[in-house]
């Protein structure tokens, strides 16, 4: 937390707060049907060793956002008698519910999730948030458990319905991928809320995502002192290793044929937009499919929209008088766990370590501590 004694007071005086005399648990406004409660047993939040700091919009310019939770605030240590704090970047500084302060470090008064909406978008999260304003916008950092994290990151890539053994899977390269990349948005925060670093969005009435996140920390996948993360959406037949994708080696990784995500809508695709001068340069430049090219993704994305970029594989691509028509195969980089695919296996009576074993043949694993016998590729 950040310690200034003058701005807290300033705050206290400026938002109207009072200083807690007793205990706040927010019980009466309790909603269990639409709250995500963990169970007993939470760590302690943000400050301890465990806690995981998060840069929030992290792809957006953000000049006033809106907190609200299901209790009252600690807004800079004190209690504030609002439940919704609006925040803004002004020409003066920051602005609390109109009120100029020089940080806003806020969190429930109990254990209640915050909803940050801006950028017409809303994410939530579990912990606290500071926002500081820099140069006309605000800086939003969230700071929760890593047990929070990790279920606030499940809850953003999987469904209510998938199976439990899924969910599991993907928490174990889910918190892979957090300690393996931790320190990337140094000196703000260890990681950021989109998919530069995993998506981070606690949904409510998810209390089996905890039950996922405690069952996979009993799991640990790990290769040659690496550790094995990645995840995409779909792999379209087989995936692919950082190294053919990035010219990265690393530790782990495997081409492993998967036709369980061959129901999926992105399997195989086919898209058509309108050619610019932009896109027929980016295109020029490209190798003649069929090719596999991140950086095509990438460039073609941000001049065509991902919506109509699935996949760094393309079987095709066509011009068609003003229109460019492509065809590609899987969503995402394809690299390590097929999300489709694992989610069918999970149906079909897999279990998460053999899930782990089947996507990951180069990699070790272990159960509380004990390797665990492997799939074989080709086991049904």
């Amino acid at each position: 937390m950040i310690r200034m004694p003058t701005a807290l007071m300033a705050c206290a005086v400026a938002l109207g707060v009072m200083l807690p005399s007793r205990a706040t648990s927010g019980d009466s406004l309790r909603q269990p049907r639409h709250r995500t409660s963990p169970p007993a047993g939470m760590p302690a939040l943000a400050g301890s060793r465990d806690s995981v700091s998060v840069l929030m919009f992290a792809s957006f310019d953000v000049a006033r956002v809106r907190l609200s939770t299901e209790c009252t605030w600690l807004v800079n240590g004190v209690e504030a008698r609002e439940r919704v704090l609006t925040i803004a970047a002004t020409p003066d500084g920051l602005t609390v519910n109109g009120r100029h302060v020089a940080v806003c470090e806020a969190r429930p008064a109990a254990s209640r999730i915050i909803r940050i909406s801006g950028a017409d978008r809303e994410k939530s999260i579990r912990g606290r948030v500071t926002i500081t304003e820099e140069r006309g916008r605000l800086k939003l950092i969230g700071h929760m458990a890593e047990r929070d994290y990790l279920a606030a990151t499940l809850t953003s890539e999987a469904m209510p319905s998938d199976p439990m053994e899924y969910l599991t899977a993907l928490s174990v390269l889910q918190r892979n991928y957090l300690r393996f990349h931790r320190p990337r948005h140094l000196p703000d925060a260890e990681m950021c809320d989109n998919t530069h670093c995993q998506l981070v969005n606690l949904k409510e009435g998810w209390e089996r995502v905890y039950i996922a996140v405690d069952r996979a920390a009993r799991l640990d996948l790990t290769a040659a002192g690496g550790l094995p993360c990645y995840y995409s959406v779909a792999c379209g037949g087989s995936t692919l290793t950082p190294a053919q994708i990035w010219n990265r080696s690393e530790a782990g990784y495997s081409n492993v044929a998967c036709t369980y995500c061959r129901r999926c809508s992105r399997y195989r695709w086919t898209r058509s937009f309108k050619a610019t001068r932009e896109i027929n340069a980016i295109l020029r430049a490209a190798p003649a499919a069929p090719c596999v090219d991140d950086d095509l993704r990438i460039n073609l994305g941000r001049a065509a929209g991902f919506n109509n970029v699935l996949s760094n594989t393309f079987e095709r691509i066509e011009r068609h008088g003003t229109m460019y028509v492509i065809a590609g195969r899987g969503f995402g980089h394809r690299i390590g766990l097929c999300q489709e695919g694992a989610r069918e296996l999970a149906r079909h009576g897999w279990n998460a370590q053999r899930i782990l074993a089947y996507y990951f043949p180069a990699a070790q694993l272990r159960f509380n501590g004990r390797a665990t016998a492997r799939a074989s590729r080709d086991s049904r």
